[in-house]
């Protein structure tokens, strides 16, 4: 046997590596067939006894391995798999030459290894003053050493900071300089950007007042990584008095994305202006300070803003760019201001600029959501998507899968789902995959319509194609099934999703307890609703707004007490106005809305105005009034107007008087409507006084009404016909009837037109003082015009018509 020997060994491993692999010089190498028999390791024709070696062996081995990096990383990678352990001054030799040919990513690797290897003996710091040891003893010049500590150093914190272990990694900055060596700054930005990554604010600046201290000095990258450290944590203020170190474009250039997204972007506007006039910002750093602008404003909504900057940007000859008017079109849409963003798409256009998928996607998505909100016009802005969607493809613009998912779900609101099926076809021939967004808006478009069997073919078609159907896809499924009372079939879909492995959301369960109430199916959401093991609050909500839609609003109401936890503030609305409906559930109403108040949910200024109207109780209306103004939601003319009419409508004219005048301290103005509430509360008073015959109090009454009237025209509100019919009521029931007959030829004289209500009101009075005649005349006046009696009224005018007649005949 062969006697150990470094030089040998060496040249074996080389002819092993060469013969492994024709790659270049620094290529990865197959470590050289190798085995362990009887301690010994076999390299290639190489025959050597593992006991033999020893600390000095391996380092001669290594240094002789100095000029080719590789074999040497190969050579100790072979011990450590025969079972040979490994000392600090072998990895430090390595990590010598690792260094020495700036071979960064091997370097980085054996340093993760040793971080993670807490049986390796030593620790890290140890490893570094090896290094520095051999160096010393290999080098004689001192700059070389610091340089390759510094090496070391900067690659050993840029792997600290990959593994998230950020304190060590500071250490070894504060470590390295007592070894006498200054880490790259870069190692220290790279830190100091992980650290904002984050959230560790407050660990970056402090660590930014220590770089003297280390020995550290700060370049352009650094301070504009403060600055944003400073943004970050919204001291605006800490970030402007930094800037007074430096005059790093991008420092400044951060500083103006820092306040643009805090909400500063009037404020970042000035600050580039100012640069501007001071010739310290322009070409791309100017452009990218523009389109942080747009993006500023735009998410402030202040679209009309990011266009000026879109203006400022084409005076300065730097050409808005896609990116910079796809955020204007973005939230313009999100704004459904459709026109405005189709505004922009045209100017765009007209520039030369090219459309892209997102901007397309940002419209389609915006008629869509105007679709679904305007019920009236949902088909013709469904139309109308889908011509846009058209034409933007005759542009030859890509579109992507977001918008075919639009035009998709266009069709199938249409009831188009075939026509989706065809264009789905055609996106799948243009290269593209459908997800499963886009399956399940199809399999949602069938269920709309009622085609259960398509849609579970779809779904299975999905599922052979390699698309696994995700929650969403199962939940549209199932809802529609139970929507449409194929209650047997959403369970077995149910179940067929637990199987699967996916597990139910609240969302799953919602869907399918709404949908068998809205079929109907009460027991059945009953039973289902019983049977989940873990109920949440949205179930208990499912389950409550499916009894209020299938008109149990006291059977919800039961559901709603036994809870001791709040409800959506939807569910409450829902539950609210159903019990409003019902004359004899006022009480429970009222329940609803204080325990909403003790949950603190908010209810909405129109619960609290609903409540008032429906109230027969002074002191309770008053009490939702206050508790209303309390909560901090203060009353708006539509709520004051309820609160007096309640007022009126109980008799509490003094209250509703006192009430009109706070409401106009507020700085409300009175409209027709509030002043009509008051007038007929004092007309109604000033009628009861006159049958007590109270006439003095009648007077004062009187005069209060007139004052109504002074006001209104003062005003300058020109009454209608509600306003009138009200005077008209009054004289009727008082039995001026002559004047409320001057009343109506009045309105008729001021071009306004008598209402039912109006007429029926005059005749009955005539009727009532037997003045049958006057009523046929006014009967006859009214012949061709949409006015229509009660059944009795309508008798016996017709009764006196006919005597009219006769009597006319015989004369």
């Amino acid at each position: 046997m062969r006697w150990f020997s470094p030089t040998l060994l060496v040249s074996q491993l080389r002819l092993a590596r060469r013969a492994a692999s024709a790659s270049s010089r620094f290529s990865t190498v197959s470590a050289p067939n190798s085995k362990l028999s009887d301690n010994h390791l076999k390299v290639g024709n190489f025959d050597f006894n593992l006991s033999n070696i020893n600390e000095t062996g391996l380092l001669r081995v290594l240094n002789s391995a100095k000029d080719d990096p590789n074999l040497a990383l190969s050579f100790l990678n072979q011990l450590k798999q025969n079972g040979v352990s490994l000392n600090v001054n072998s990895y430090a030799a390595l990590v010598r030459i690792l260094s020495h040919w700036r071979l960064d990513r091997k370097l980085d690797s054996v340093l993760v290894e040793l971080i993670r290897n807490d049986k390796c003996g030593f620790s890290v710091m140890e490893l570094m003053e090896a290094i520095g040891e051999e160096e010393d003893a290999a080098v004689e010049e001192e700059h070389k050493r610091s340089f390759l500590l510094a090496r070391v150093s900067s690659a050993l914190v840029k792997t600290y900071v990959s593994l998230g272990m950020f304190d060590e990694a500071i250490d070894v900055l504060y470590q390295s300089k007592r070894l006498g060596c200054v880490p790259g700054i870069k190692s220290c930005n790279f830190l100091m950007n992980r650290l904002i990554e984050f959230g560790k604010t407050d660990m970056v600046v402090a660590l930014f007042r220590q770089l003297n201290q280390l020995g550290l000095s700060a370049n352009d990258y650094t301070y504009a990584i403060v600055v944003k450290a400073f943004c970050r944590k919204r001291d605006l203020d800490g970030a402007a008095k930094l800037l007074e170190e430096t005059s790093s474009v991008f420092a400044y250039t951060t500083f103006i994305e820092g306040l643009c997204l805090n909400g500063k972007t009037k404020m970042a506007f000035a600050l580039i202006n100012d640069l501007i006039c001071a010739e310290s910002l322009s070409g791309d750093a100017l452009g990218f300070a523009f389109g942080m602008l747009v993006r500023g404003f735009c998410k402030e909504m202040n679209v009309e803003a990011a266009e000026e900057v879109i203006f400022k940007m084409e005076e300065f000859g730097i050409g808005p760019d896609v990116y910079a008017c796809s955020e204007i079109i973005d939230r313009y849409c999100k704004n459904l201001e459709l026109d405005k963003a189709l505004s922009i798409v045209d100017a765009m256009l007209k520039k030369g600029l090219k459309i892209n998928c997102v901007i397309v996607s940002s419209l389609l998505n915006c008629y869509c959501k105007m679709g679904a909100l305007h019920n009236s016009d949902a088909d013709a802005l469904w139309l109308e998507a889908l011509e846009r969607f058209k034409e933007f493809k005759d542009m030859d613009i890509f579109l992507d899968e977001v918008c075919y998912n639009v035009a998709f779900e266009a069709l199938s609101k249409l009831d188009r789902v075939e026509e989706a099926i065809e264009l789905l076809k055609e996106m799948m021939a243009r290269g593209m995959v459908p997800d499963v967004i886009n399956y399940t808006t199809l399999i949602d478009g069938y269920c709309l319509q009622g085609k259960f069997a398509d849609a579970l073919d779809l779904f299975d078609e999905m599922r052979a194609k390699g698309t696994a159907p995700d929650v969403i896809t199962y939940n549209v499924l199932a809802g529609g099934l139970a929507r449409n009372g194929h209650s047997e079939k959403a369970l077995e879909v149910y179940k067929s999703m637990k199987n699967e492995g996916l597990e139910p959301t609240a969302g799953t369960h919602n869907m399918i307890i709404d949908g068998l109430c809205s079929a109907g199916k009460i027991e059945e959401a009953k039973e289902f609703f019983t049977s989940l093991e873990d109920k949440c609050p949205e179930n208990y909500a499912s389950l409550v707004k499916g009894y209020c839609d299938s008109g149990l609003p006291k059977v919800a109401y039961r559901k709603f007490v036994e809870l001791n936890y709040p409800l959506p503030k939807n569910v409450c609305f829902k539950l609210f106005t159903t019990l409003c409906e019902d004359k004899n559930c006022q009480g429970k109403a009222l329940t609803v809305l204080k325990r909403m108040w003790a949950y603190g949910v908010e209810p909405a200024r129109s619960m609290y105005g609903k409540m008032i109207s429906k109230l027969d109780n002074v002191r309770e209306a008053k009490l939702v009034f206050d508790t209303m103004v309390g909560r901090g939601t203060l009353p708006n003319l539509v709520t004051y107007t309820i609160m007096i009419q309640t007022y009126c409508r109980l008799m509490e004219l003094q209250k509703a008087n006192d009430l009109f005048e706070v409401m106009k301290q507020r700085g409300i103005v009175p409209d027709l409507i509030i002043y009509t509430v008051l007038f007929h509360g004092y007309l109604k008073l000033d009628k009861e006084h006159h049958e007590t015959g109270s006439v003095q109090g009648g007077d004062v009454i009187n005069g209060k009404a007139k004052q109504i009237w002074k006001e209104l025209a003062a005003a300058c509100i020109e009454p209608d016909v509600k306003i009138y019919t009200v005077l008209m009521k009054y004289h009727c029931k008082i039995g001026n009837l002559d004047i409320a007959t001057d009343i109506l030829y009045r309105m008729i004289e001021c071009g306004l037109k008598p209402d039912n209500v109006t007429y029926n009101a005059l005749i009955s009075a005539y009727h009532r003082k037997g003045y049958t005649d006057k009523a046929a005349t006014l009967v006859t006046e009214l012949s061709g015009k949409d006015i229509t009696l009660p059944e009795h009224l309508f008798a016996v005018v017709k009764r006196a018509m006919k005597t009219r007649r006769r009597s006319q005949h015989w004369k």
